[in-house]
């Protein structure tokens, strides 16, 4: 049988924020972990974005959020609001999906409390600006093929985010992979490991039960995977 378990979740839209560093909004929109201006987000890795509130009417962060981690919001889309503002004017600091939300206006706190500090600070008319942590995964591919179980326990949500890998089991068909990648030299990037996110399969970008199911039965797998 599939070492694969799920646990379900959910949260869709608003708003978000970032860090405690003195910053020129309209000259440097993106700053790195250091308080660094950058002139676009690094390709994978931490940084922070400031966004501008004060001619939005309605207050819209436009984003549908993805809460299966304790303490990260997931990015699974964006839509009208605060953050397609940004990336319209900032085409080159642009927040993609799948980035990870892990701030708001410098504090960090548990995927709830976050949403709460995101949805008060919308609301709170006297603020201009709103600031994010970030995190920006790489992405990379892994081949497996049975016969065999996959060996991984996930847990997701109803939204486009894939699933969200909780445990790695030994001998499994990913396990192998990773033996196999280690044994090889090739870069610990390159292994699945907890925290990670499967978030297609043979090319689909699923949701998080089609995911499953798909990962029980399909004989041929190609994983598209995010690492942070």
């Amino acid at each position: 049988s599939e070492a694969v378990g799920s646990t379900t979740s959910m949260f869709c839209y608003c708003c978000e924020s970032q860090p405690e560093v003195t910053v020129e909004v309209h000259s440097s929109p993106v700053l790195d972990e250091a308080g660094s201006a950058l002139e676009e987000p690094p390709q994978q890795g931490a940084f922070s974005v400031s966004l501008e509130l004060e001619d939005l009417q309605p207050r819209l962060l436009g984003v549908a959020l993805d809460s299966t981690e304790e303490r990260n919001l997931m990015i699974v889309g964006i839509f009208d609001g605060i953050i397609k503002k940004f990336n319209d004017k900032f085409p080159r600091q642009a927040v993609k999906k799948f980035d990870k939300i892990s701030a708001v206006n410098g504090k960090a706190g548990t995927s709830n409390e976050m949403r709460r500090m995101m949805v008060s600070a919308i609301a709170d008319e006297t603020l201009e600006l709103l600031q994010l942590t970030l995190r920006r995964p790489t992405e990379h591919e892994i081949r497996l093929e049975r016969p065999g179980a996959l060996g991984l326990q996930v847990n997701y949500t109803d939204l486009l985010g894939g699933v969200l890998i909780s445990k790695v089991v030994s001998d499994g068909l990913v396990d192998r992979w990773n033996q196999q990648q280690k044994a090889a030299g090739a870069a610990g990037s390159s292994r699945i490991k907890v925290g990670d996110r499967i978030i297609a399969l043979n090319g689909d970008e699923l949701k998080g039960d089609d995911l499953l199911e798909r990962l029980k039965n399909d004989q041929e797998l190609v994983l598209t995977v995010l690492h942070y």
